[in-house]
Formats: structure tokens, sequence, C-alpha cells
């Protein structure tokens, strides 16, 4: 089978075509009036190597443009598969095809996931019941993730959801499951995990009198490290959430130091209180490193507060950019939209103060790493700002 792609300006249209036929494209693009170039690409073995080199060879803004198109695409096709697993599982003809459940036809046919399977079998049953929500994922409204965690609980008395739902996060929808089913909070646990049993992939070594074929050398290379996942934030109530994490015996110990220190004022010991204290004061101290603040901020004359002519940015100065810009990226897009990015967030010169701008609050704007990166390469241009960047993180 051989995937074809229509292309324009306009219309992106993807069809498969066999030895016999070519089934019937998404959206037409016979209908334009003033049609573009429009070209076909046949993707076959080896073609995917290809298609890296030829998007590497694209402008910006093409590049852009083909990407929003594909994404646009992509969702059609999301949504004829999910009408399409609907169907196929609710005529049960994955039994006539050797299988006992949509599922592992999904699985063992089609290549999908385990996790791919159950979320787009979730998604389809949702659809079918409630078509709407087949249109809002077409529109972008919608996602995967979010038909998948509503599936669960929508019903014909809370139909609203799929409305409230729109352009939500994942967390945002959680947040909004939990005011319609609130859960009762979680008592306080602190377990020592097991340790990590060998992976059932990993190679087994031959002894060393033993020499190694070219192919069984290749397969002694050792597992890659398992990654450490980042804690989960599980709401349970519209004020409530579960918080839990893997820690250190060091981090052990810290906690029962605490607790211990601060029995007298929580004597039943509960994590909670400890947690946003330690949390207060944390956040306190990086709000007084990264742009000045404190309780009791030390009054400064303006002359004293910047001087143009240093790079250095004070206190005072950063206080005013930071309350300024609201903690946030400063940056726009052509479209209007700001950066929504409150993290890693950096001083940056709007006129670099090597090319003379002065350090003043009119020239101060609170950048993310990324943009203020950005910025940084359209001063000076990108390789010479990747160069500094590699010769730093060689020193």
């Amino acid at each position: 089978m051989r995937e074809m792609a229509w292309c324009d300006a306009l219309s992106c249209t993807r069809a498969f075509e066999t030895s016999l036929f070519i089934v019937a494209p998404l959206v037409g693009s016979s209908g334009l009036k003033k049609p573009r170039v429009i070209y076909v690409i046949q993707m076959q073995a080896g073609d995917s190597m290809l298609e890296l080199e030829r998007v590497q060879q694209l402008g910006d803004a093409v590049l852009i443009e083909r990407l929003t198109l594909s994404a646009k695409a992509d969702r059609q096709l999301t949504v004829r598969l999910l009408a399409e697993m609907g169907e196929v599982h609710a005529r049960g003809l994955f039994r006539d095809l050797g299988f006992s459940t949509m599922f592992e036809y999904a699985t063992r046919k089609l290549g999908m996931s385990e996790a791919e399977a159950a979320l787009r079998l979730r998604a389809a049953k949702l659809a079918r019941s409630f078509p709407v929500a087949l249109e809002m994922l077409a529109r972008s409204e919608l996602n995967l993730t979010t038909l998948s965690l509503l599936a669960p609980v929508l019903t014909a008395d809370t139909l609203e959801l799929l409305e409230q739902a729109r352009f939500k996060s994942k967390q945002q929808v959680l947040e909004l499951l939990v005011q319609h089913t609130p859960k009762p909070d979680v008592p306080d646990s602190i377990r020592r995990l097991p340790p990590p049993r060998p992976s059932a992939r990993a190679p087994q070594l031959q002894p060393a009198s033993q020499p190694l074929s070219p192919l069984a050398a290749a397969g002694t290379v050792a597992p890659a490290p398992s990654r450490t996942t980042s804690g989960d934030v599980v709401p349970l109530s519209p004020e409530r959430h579960k918080i839990s994490f893997s820690a250190s015996q060091r981090v052990r110990e810290l906690l029962e130091q605490a607790r211990d220190l601060r029995r007298h004022r929580y004597p039943s010991g509960d994590l909670e209180p400890l947690f946003e204290h330690a949390l207060e004061l944390l956040i306190a101290h990086e709000k007084k490193r990264q742009c000045g603040q404190t309780a009791t901020p030390r009054a400064q004359p303006t002359a004293a507060a910047a001087k143009p002519d240093s790079r250095y940015i004070p206190r005072a100065l950063r206080r005013q950019v930071w309350a300024r810009d609201g903690g946030q990226c400063r940056f726009i897009a052509p479209d209007g939209d700001r950066c929504q990015a409150r993290s890693r967030l950096e001083f940056h010169h709007v006129v670099a103060f090597a090319r003379g701008g002065p350090t003043r609050e009119d020239n101060i704007v609170l950048l993310c790493r990324a943009h203020n990166a950005l910025m940084a390469e359209r001063e000076y241009g990108r390789s010479l700002v990747q160069a500094r960047i590699a010769s730093s993180a060689q020193a």
C-alpha cells in the first residue's frame, strides 16, 4: 500500500492507493478556483529519509504552513479512524477475522500499541453515543485524551461537560470532572519501594571464555536506565488534590526531622502543613533571588537603583519589571498571542546591551529561556549563539 498526498497552499488531502483502486480522499482539491502547485508524494520503502531531507530544504514560512495543513489533515483522518473503529466494533467484524476483542484486533492487526488502542477505542465508543464529540474533535475543540477522560462519566444528563471541556488541558479536565464526582481525601503514606527488578529483555552476556560473534556482541549493550517520572497531582475535589512522588532516603530523613521539629504545632504529624510551610519558604527565597521580591524591600533612589551603563540589573529594577510583566514571558507572537511561560524566566535587554542598550525599565522585559535565545539568534545569528552555548557547555 502506498500513501498518496495531494497538497497545495489551501488544502492537504490524503488517500491510499492500492494496485486496484484509490480510496476516496477526505477533502477534495478539485473545487479550488485557483489551485497553486499541486504535487503527489508516493510514500514507499526508503521514502522516509527523502521526506526528512525534503523538509530540511523548506523555508520557515512554508514549513509552518505545511505543518499546519498536515495537522489539520491528521485530525480529519483521526475522525474517520474513530468512526470506522466504532462501526467495526459495533458490527463485531473483528470476530470474523479471528479476534476475540476489538482491542486485540487493534493491537495485533492494526499495529497499535496497547495505550493507543485503548485511547482510540474509548473515544470511538463515546463518539458513537454522542456524535457531537466527533465534530468537536474535528474542530480541534477536544482531543483524544479529553474524550477518553470524559467517556466514563458522559451521559445525556452530563452532556454539558463536552462544552465545558473545550480547549482544556488534561489537568484542567481532571479538575472539571471532580466537580461532578468528588473523591475523599487519601491518608498520608510513606512506604519503601521495592528494588527495581531486572528487565526481562535485558541481554544475557556470554561467558568471557567464549568469543562473541558480531550479532551477539550487538546484543550485549547495557539497557538504558529507567526514567524517573515526575510527581503526580490528581484532583480529588475542587479544593483537594492527591500528590505523590518518589523520593530518596535523604528526603525521607529530612521529612522525619521536619516532622519532629514541628510536632509541637502539628501533633498529628500531617504532611500537608509541613509541605505548605516548606513551599512558602522556598517560593519566598526564589522570588528574592530571581526578581528581588522581599517582604520589606529597601527603598533605593532611582539613580542608584539602575545604572544605564552597567549590565547588572539591581533588585529594585528586577522587582519593577517582574511586577509590570506579571511574572510571565513578554514575547508576543505575530498573531497577537502572548507566550504563557512562567518558568525559566530571564531578564532581556530589548536593545542589546552590547549594542548600547541601557539598563532601564523601558529597555528590560521578562522572556522565557526559549524566547530569550530566539532574540539572541535574531540579533547575532543562530550559528554564533549555538557556538557560544556549545563552548559554555564544554567549560
